[in-house]
């Protein structure tokens, strides 16, 4: 890729302040932050509060990091060391070889024909989605796919999970998220720990999240054997002993499998659906081609996993969203020997910053990267640099186990809006996107009115069009 760039300019970010480093821009505007620096070099060393740190600024770099070099790293570095509270020894987070270990023990529940059995769940949740649309008028159509994402959750990886038990752990979502990306960026465990009420809040918060995936995995044990255990990701887990003498998960190990499940499930389908309604209602043609779509596929049957090939749009529709607001929008590794990077060598303990976000902004990647263009997707239209600079969920041996399930959940809860319903965003919406671990979106309030009238008659013809807001959704000022 960019072959053109024979070596990496090696410079480091200014406005860098004592002891604070970049840590204020990576709170007010990270990613015009990223962006900076992608003008400024291909390796940039930043500094996030006193921890330094290079920022990688080129996809093939990145490339090489994870993919071609990667026995030359480790997960490592202020994000990783932030996000170990919140997950534990979870698959996000367990270092090597035990991430191996299991991944490989949880590999068979998030397969292709794994995740199709759990067609007919989101199906039905999708149609539950779009039902509790009606009478409401307006409604925060993130929240309500998070509703979906959780039971979806709830039915195919926790059957023995109470619903409060993991409605409560809704509730606490925004403050963990929150608190966790201002203690990456701002690394100064001095600030966390003083007695203020929005490190309380946050504390607090964890607390009761740990306390819900321990309820959980104990709620499993007493129903293994039973009706309710005969089916679930969270059952298979249980029952899934190691090879070659290794012990099954403990129910420690469970624990954290459970809330970094529980942290990426209930979050990440939710907000590229709810993104994808906002986009599709300032993109006509788009919105046109979707609606064709899920009318010609779906009719008004329920949706099925067989589906999900023959909507190509509602697809493209997701992965650009995917694109604009990749849920994993940085992660980090550390080097752990000398190694060779774009020209540069970095010494053994080097933290490194991938981030997601940027390559997918990449105006030489991606023609007007900041345009909502589902076509861009269609067969033959990118490059396959651009295709490789594409890693909403990783990539390696890293990358995100989910990242089938939640595409399946995410097209077809999105089919299943399209095809009952036109929304519009409502008036006075400030749409904010709020740069948390992961990247999330607040504030979706739109206005649903039914496609089909209840006769069964198509929808009538439309007239005009909704104009493009000119800025887009801004980006939220502070977690």
């Amino acid at each position: 890729m960019r072959n053109s760039v024979p070596e990496a300019r090696w410079v480091t970010a200014g406005g860098a302040l004592p002891l604070l480093g970049h840590s204020g821009r990576l709170l007010r505007e990270p990613f015009a932050f990223l962006s900076e620096c992608r003008r400024n070099g291909d390796l940039v060393k930043i500094r996030v509060g006193p921890r330094p740190a290079v920022l990688v600024c080129r996809a093939d770099l990145a490339h090489e990091v994870l993919i071609d070099q990667a026995h030359h790293f480790e997960k490592g570095g202020v994000i990783f060391e932030h996000l170990r509270p919140i997950s534990g020894n979870g698959l996000f987070t367990v270092e090597r070889p035990a991430h191996l270990r299991d991944r490989r023990r949880m590999q068979p529940a998030f397969t292709r024909p794994a995740i199709d059995g759990y067609a007919p769940i989101m199906s039905e949740e999708a149609q539950r989605l779009s039902d509790a649309l009606r009478g409401t008028g307006t409604a925060d159509i993130k929240a309500q796919a998070r509703r979906a994402t959780i039971r979806i959750l709830i039915r195919s990886i926790f059957p023995t999970a109470r619903t409060t038990q993991v409605e409560r752990f809704l509730t606490l979502l925004d403050t963990v998220f929150a608190g966790v990306y201002a203690r990456i960026a701002v690394p100064i465990g001095a600030a966390h720990r003083l007695p203020l009420p929005h490190n309380r809040r946050f504390q607090r918060a964890l607390a009761l999240a740990w306390e819900t995936a321990e309820d959980i995995v104990k709620q499993a044990r007493e129903h293994s054997g039973t009706a309710t255990d005969a089916h679930g990701f969270l059952p298979a887990f249980m029952r899934s002993g190691g090879r070659e003498g290794e012990p099954g998960f403990t129910d420690a190990q469970l624990r954290d499998q459970v809330m970094s499940l529980l942290l990426a499930g209930s979050e990440n389908a939710a907000t590229v659906v709810g993104l994808a309604c906002h986009h599709l209602a300032h993109a006509p043609r788009a919105e046109r081609r979707v609606h064709a779509e899920v009318d010609d596929v779906l009719a008004d049957r329920a949706i099925v996993a067989g589906d999900i090939p023959r909507l190509p749009h509602t697809m493209r529709t997701v992965t650009e969203i995917l694109r604009m607001y990749p849920p994993v929008w940085a992660l980090d590794r550390r080097a752990q020997r000398p190694v060779d990077l774009g020209g540069r060598r970095l010494r053994p303990g080097t933290d490194l910053v991938i981030s997601p976000y940027l390559f997918h902004h990449d105006p030489v990647l991606f023609p007007d990267p900041e345009r909502f263009a589902p076509d861009r997707w269609e067969p033959g239209a990118l490059k396959q640099e651009a295709r490789d600079a594409f890693i909403p969920f990783g990539a390696g041996s890293r990358k995100c186990l989910g990242d089938n399930f939640g595409m399946a959940e995410a097209v077809i809860l999105l089919a299943a809006l399209a095809r009952d319903w036109r929304l519009r965003p409502a008036p006075a919406t400030r749409v904010r996107i709020a740069a948390h671990a992961p990247l999330t979106v607040k504030g979706l309030w739109m206005t649903a009115t039914p496609r089909h009238p209840a006769t069964g008659a198509p929808p009538p013809p439309r007239s005009g069009t909704v104009p493009r807001p000119p800025n887009g959704p801004k980006e939220e000022q502070r977690p």
